[in-house]
């Protein structure tokens, strides 16, 4: 898991919705409400090509510049976004 804060993110093009990538062609779109519980009970997937290509290029951005976990010295450094990823090794 990696931390970003918002000011780094500022020239960062961001999806408007929390995202699962899979193969870097595969996405799974989680609709959350104001509370993190999911708006509705069917989970966008898509296959499109571009889709794919965009979240994963933000993705990589957002990586990039994020600080790791075991590197964030204190839990109140300000407003910030988790970004964390899974990878089968």
């Amino acid at each position: 898991m990696r931390w970003l804060s918002r000011r780094k993110a500022t020239d960062i093009a961001l999806p408007g919705n929390d995202f699962w990538l899979f193969d870097s062609r595969v996405v799974l779109v989680n609709h959350l409400d104001g509370e993190g519980g999911n708006v509705e009970l069917e989970l966008e997937l898509s296959e499109a090509p571009d889709l794919a290509k965009l979240w994963e290029a933000a993705f990589e951005a957002v990586w990039q510049r994020a600080t790791p976990q075991a590197a964030r010295h204190t839990p109140s450094s300000g407003s910030g976004t988790a970004i964390s990823t899974v990878s089968a090794t």
